[in-house]
């Protein structure tokens, strides 16, 4: 997903859905692009999938309704698992 409004932007994909053979099945691995005044950056983060859940319904309020803020926060990194790995991460 890209929200755009030049030259300011932000784009969000999901790179990784884990498993449902897997303790946190569903949460998602995101990449975040931006560039915002001049200012630009990526970075990466993993989200429980009821919070992700909960951040598409707010984005829909805002597409819809023209809501003032949707807000989705990476997941602690406590009991991640990583892809193709059978032990958790720490």
């Amino acid at each position: 997903m890209r929200l755009e409004s030049p030259p300011h932007f932000i784009e969000i994909r999901i790179t990784e859905i884990l498993s449902d053979q897997l303790p946190r099945a569903g949460d998602l691995r995101l990449e975040v692009e931006a560039g915002i005044g001049g200012f630009s950056g990526d970075g990466h983060c993993w989200v429980d999938a009821a919070d992700f859940l909960a951040f598409s319904a707010q984005l829909s309020q805002l597409y819809e309704r023209s809501a003032e803020a949707a807000e989705v926060r990476s997941a602690p990194l406590r009991d991640r698992w990583q892809s193709g790995d059978s032990r958790a991460a720490v």
